[in-house]
């Protein structure tokens, strides 16, 4: 984006339709400090950016670059460095190649390994120099050795790195990785040594005045073991601390000085599923790093740099087995660099972009990375928006994940009390089925989506794993993205291309292959250029969702900003205002008698409905104020014929026919004018007055 024109990318977003919540500028405050020159600017921007609903991102980490003169100096006199332990002597190269060998296989054998038979391998001499290196004179059965092994083959690579400081006690410095093709030196901040918390603090500080709301906080695995902390810990265990201190610094200083979002406090306040309504404060950072106390200690992670591949073990394929694998060690919301970001010289193919836009917008964060690295760590530009048709793809997954977003924030709830991941491995949402646990590349998102993305290249189908004791509607797959419809023979959900909505299409069934029931396999298709990412809703539940006019997750702060609205157009509307006037709903009820279905939004709003013994179909909302408007998607099945409302004003429910496509979408009035709604009885066909104006209910029939 041109200084001279902050909102250029953002106008652009606007004319595609394309809805956007952050503005990543990646301006590096650390290792180089790069907002020292450009401050006023950067101010000017952000606010501009925070007019339109958009939260500026920014880039930290725990490095600080010798050439950032200031700050190292400071650091360095205030001894926040961390600095070179004493130095043992070399290994010869002998024995460093066989140890190599040794860890190799040491890892593969895991606890089972004897050290002492496998160093019995190594001449005499190199043995005994080798177990003095270890720190034991007479070798024994040890649970530990391979990780030792391990430890002491990677301390012996970094002794021979060319850029260790030689001095001992001194701020050690080294080559950041990240510098590319032009190498600079940088040190490592010791956040086991008190002060470092206040120093890293100011910096932090200085971010939040300029106006930034987050940042990328990068790092936190690289420790070399010869390092010498101040909390004398050794530097093999302070690998696994060293992330959770610097992550605690920021969320305490955050905590601290920050308070949570305006508009969330005015929408919910202290809601039921968080009465003390202390939410996160109004500002995030995503992290790479971790251990054991990490998941308190942040709000958000990423899988780090991936390939440009579909790789399994660092590409698309390995992304979702990674983000699964975050979920499980706690942490709430993980996500990936959508189209990956260190490539080969040929970079990402339209088809991986494509994909990984898919399994994005499926995740615990969805964020792109529109520019990556090749293997010699110069840059290089992604250009999946440049065209036409990368655009429309894109438009239709950032829509949807916009649109989930009540969803997926009653889904962050359930992550804040219960423990819960957005993106659920199947051993925690369905520990007892053995088959799910062992289904690779599907997951639960939230509580009722099923999704099984596409992550194998030239893949056009995949099998699905049903966990048992639910049944499952497909909603997605074999559902077009055109204007006028989809492929016929059942429901789902069709992306309506000329306003940016989806749309119920019907009921599901058996015969047309998008209802499954649990414990069973079944082969899906998905075409990249015809069909959506393959999810599967729980039949029974009721998804809260936006109005498809919402382009930000952010709120418009128009008193930085003289007219903001007149910057944006009229279509733009956030978050907050979005939902104080408009809640939408996919509802998904039970085949069977019941009818049955429920869904609650993170306000407080809960839906429901239930088949009367007349087998029409009573619905009912409740929330605590009754002044909006509630849009709500039914997918009855397929011998359902046109739906009307009894007990309400005929004006209050819309037909299903909307532009020749069959789609049942009724729109009601404010609840404010149909607070009085009536519930008739169907057995007797008395009609009562509801108890109070909280509560609302009325029924669809199925007319002849």
């Amino acid at each position: 984006v041109k200084p001279s024109d902050p909102l250029g990318v953002f106008r652009m977003y606007q004319e595609w339709d394309i809805p956007i919540s952050v503005a990543d500028t990646s301006l590096h405050f650390f290792p180089n400090g790069d907002q020292r020159e450009v401050r006023s600017e950067v101010a000017f921007n952000n606010s501009v950016y925070r007019a339109a609903g958009l939260a500026p991102f920014a880039y930290f980490n725990p490095f600080v670059a010798t050439s950032y003169e200031l700050a190292w100096e400071d650091a360095s006199q205030m001894g926040l460095l961390v600095r070179t332990g004493p130095q043992p002597p070399r290994l010869d190269t002998a024995t460093s190649a066989a140890l190599a060998r040794l860890a190799s296989v040491g890892l593969s054998l895991g606890e089972e390994m004897d050290c002492d038979a496998a160093l019995r391998k190594l001449p005499s001499a190199q043995r005994q120099q080798a177990w003095a290196h270890l720190g034991s004179s007479a070798p024994t059965l040890t649970r530990t050795c391979a990780s030792e092994i391990d430890a002491l083959t990677s301390a012996l690579l970094q002794r021979q790195h060319p850029y260790a400081t030689p001095r001992p006690d001194a701020p050690f410095t080294f080559a950041y990785k990240g510098a590319g093709p032009d190498p600079f030196y940088v040190s490592l901040l010791d956040f086991s040594k008190n002060g470092t918390e206040r120093w890293y603090a100011q910096h932090i500080d200085d971010a939040l005045e300029v106006g930034y709301m987050g940042w990328m906080y990068d790092y936190g695995e690289y420790g070399d073991t010869d390092l010498w902390y101040a909390n004398n810990v050794s530097a093999s265990l302070m690998h696994n601390q060293y992330p959770e201190l610097y992550q605690a610094a920021c969320l305490k200083h955050l905590r601290s000085v920050l308070k949570p979002p305006r508009a969330l406090e005015r929408l919910v306040g202290k809601h039921a599923m968080n009465p003390k309504g202390d939410y996160a404060p109004d500002a995030t950072y995503f992290v790479r790093s971790g251990y054991s106390k990490s998941p308190g200690n942040t709000y958000n992670s990423w899988t780090g740099d991936p390939t440009c591949d579909f790789s399994a073990v660092s590409g698309l394929a390995g992304s979702v087995v990674a983000m699964l694998s975050q979920g499980l060690m706690g942490m709430a919301f993980a996500g990936s660099d959508v189209y990956g970001f260190t490539c080969s010289f040929n970079g990402p193919t339209y088809e991986l972009m494509a994909r990984w836009v898919q399994l994005g917008a499926m995740s615990g964060n969805f964020h792109t990375r529109n520019g990556g690295t090749n293997l010699f760590g110069a840059k290089r530009r992604h250009k999946f928006m440049d065209s036409v048709k990368g655009r429309t793809f894109f438009r239709v997954y950032a829509k949807l994940r916009t649109q989930l977003f009540p969803y997926l924030y009653m889904s962050a709830h359930a992550a804040r009390t219960e423990a819960q991941p957005l993106m659920r491995h199947h051993i925690l949402s369905h520990p007892h089925d053995v088959a799910a646990a062992r289904s690779p590349y599907q997951y639960m998102l939230g509580e009722n989506l099923l999704v099984a993305p596409l992550v194998h290249e030239r893949q056009v189908g995949r099998d699905v794993y049903f966990p048992c004791g639910n049944t499952y509607l497909d909603i997605f797959t074999n559902a077009t993205t055109t204007t006028r419809g989809g492929a016929d023979g059942g429901g789902g959900i069709l992306f309506d291309s000329r306003d940016g909505r989806f749309r119920i299409r019907g009921g599901h069934s058996e015969s047309s292959g998008t209802r499954h029931h649990g414990c069973s396999k079944a082969r899906v298709t998905s075409r990249l250029e015809h069909d959506l990412i393959p999810v599967f809703a729980i039949e029974g539940s009721a998804i809260p969702i936006l109005d498809p006019t919402v382009t930000t997750l952010g709120e418009k702060a128009h008193d930085v900003v003289d007219d903001a609205a007149s910057l944006f157009g009229a279509r733009a509307t956030d978050v907050a205002t979005s939902l104080a006037t408009a809640v939408h709903w996919w509802v998904f009820p039970t085949a069977d008698e019941r009818g049955w279905s429920n869904g609650e939004s993170f306000d407080g709003c809960t839906l429901s409905t239930r088949r009367l013994s007349s087998g029409d179909l009573s619905l009912s909302i409740s929330e605590s104020r009754l002044s909006r408007v509630h849009v709500i998607q039914i997918a009855l099945d397929a011998s359902s014929s046109d739906v009307a409302a009894s007990g309400a004003p005929a004006s209050l429910a819309t037909t299903n026919e909307v532009d020749g496509e069959r789609t049942v979408l009724d729109e009601s009035r404010h609840w404010s004018d149909v607070a009085n709604i009536v519930s008739c009885d169907a057995a007797g066909g008395n009609c009562a007055a509801m108890p109070n104006a909280t509560h609302t209910a009325w029924t669809l029939d199925r007319e002849a």
